[in-house]
């Protein structure tokens, strides 16, 4: 059992995953980054914590939430987003949610981290989330260029070994995690790797960093002028350019809209 108060000194030894630091939920840019076992382990935010969970507004603590300092726990990001993402620090989180899971009493959670901890080798950190009324966890996997994957395993895994129910929107790499505090967490820096996988009926969408995607952007605008300036037809039917234009917007979103119509003038 790791159980031990959120005031526990960092072992020098311990490894050291970075993080991005974001003002509010709002924020589109990090300001700053930081180590992971240092936000985790910080009481700088028990007050702000403490007033949340006692607000009865709805509208007060919707305000206060947005306004939190935030985290992008699986690594340090240049921008919100897969696409802002400079490196996969090989951690993950997963929320399991106090509504979800409403036959879990407040004083049962101390419980549950105990029993997440002793079936689990991988999980590094249990503590309350900002509402006080569930938790979030945090795995360190084996893949990370499988996060979802790895999501979608975990989130399986928890349920059938424990019945307790996760929250199945959580899983991009990019998520943000607003601050939170807890007195007495489950922590263990030194957990191993999770490798279990769980495929999507789909096809998952490969984590790709910053410096990937430059290359992929660097292509792109590469070929898209050749076929400009060429004034080349690269599609055989309806079908051929209809799949282009899934592709750039698979890629790019609305912001592919310039290329795609670029490569339709042929």
């Amino acid at each position: 059992m790791k159980m031990q108060n959120v005031n526990t000194n960092i072992d020098g030894r311990i490894p050291q995953p970075f993080i991005s630091v974001f003002e509010n939920m709002y924020a589109k840019e990090p300001y700053s980054k930081t180590l992971l076992w240092k936000w985790l382990l910080t009481t700088k935010f028990r007050d702000e914590v403490t007033e949340y969970r006692t607000c009865e507004n709805i509208t007060s603590r919707k305000y206060m939430k947005g306004n939190m300092r935030c985290v992008t726990i699986s690594g340090e990001f240049s921008t919100r987003g897969v696409r802002g993402l400079i490196k996969h620090n090989g951690y993950i989180c997963i929320d399991i949610d106090g509504e979800e899971n409403s036959h879990i009493r407040w004083s049962e959670w101390v419980l549950q981290k105990i029993k997440l901890g002793e079936i689990y080798p991988s999980l590094c950190y249990a503590g309350l989330s900002i509402s006080g009324k569930g938790l979030f966890l945090i795995f360190r996997i084996k893949y990370p260029s499988r996060h979802k994957e790895h999501f979608n395993a975990l989130i399986a895994d928890i349920k059938e070994s424990t019945g307790l129910i996760a929250d199945n929107k959580c899983g991009d790499v990019g998520r943000l995690r607003v601050a939170s505090y807890d007195d007495l967490i489950y922590f263990n820096p030194w957990a191993t790797p999770y490798g279990k996988i769980k495929k999507e009926l789909k096809a998952p969408t490969p984590i790709r960093d910053a410096k990937q995607m430059d290359y992929t952007d660097r292509k792109v605008l590469e070929l898209v002028r050749k076929i400009a300036n060429r004034r080349i037809d690269i599609t055989e039917s309806y079908e051929d350019w209809f799949r282009c234009g899934q592709a750039f917007a698979n890629e790019y979103g609305k912001e592919g809209l310039g290329k795609f119509h670029l490569i339709s003038m042929y």
